[in-house]
């Protein structure tokens, strides 16, 4: 065997050896163990609301008219991908952002995708988009709240999160 070739069967081993740790230590979450999350979608909401003043800082979009921080989201929406929708405010104006989660048992860390955030509610045209470039149209949207809604008319109160038909998101 000569050097040239020796050279090229360690770079290949080494990209391969390489690729086995990324998928086993999931820090790939479209690679990682379906089952990796023991957290429901209400306890990841609840993580989330727990988390958000650790990182809510670095949002692009900053609160007005006196206020510092913006407040733990009260709608979460799960869209698929690890990838979830927000609604939160400031006491003045309501945004919502894409944010995708990483998990693994129970722990999860939230990041911000494409520093999204956006007017909520959206329309059903750039919910569709949103969904379309961002989802996975194969999965049920499941929605979360831990606030008084409308549903059918009537006011309905949440004092955790909890799963709701209605879709949250949408105008």
């Amino acid at each position: 065997m000569n050097k040239k070739t020796f050279v090229i069967i360690i770079l290949v081993l080494a990209v391969v050896a390489l690729v086995a740790y990324y998928i086993m230590s999931g820090r790939n979450s479209y690679l990682a163990e379906a089952g990796a999350c023991r957290l429901s979608p209400a306890e990841l909401s609840a993580e989330l609301a727990g988390q958000w003043n650790l990182w809510q800082a670095d949002f692009i979009v900053h609160p007005v008219l006196g206020a510092t921080v913006w407040q733990p989201p009260y709608h979460t929406q799960f869209i698929g991908h690890h990838r979830l929708l927000v609604a939160f405010e400031d006491g003045h104006i309501v945004l919502a952002a894409l944010l995708e989660v990483d998990c693994h048992n129970y722990a999860a860390n939230f990041t911000l995708v494409d520093d999204l955030i956006f007017d909520f509610p959206l329309t059903q045209a750039e919910w569709n988009d949103l969904i379309k470039n961002y989802g996975d149209p194969t999965e049920a949207v499941r929605n979360y709240t831990n606030t008084p809604i409308m549903i059918n008319g009537q006011l309905r109160e949440f004092d955790q999160w909890t799963e709701v038909t209605e879709n949250l998101f949408r105008s």
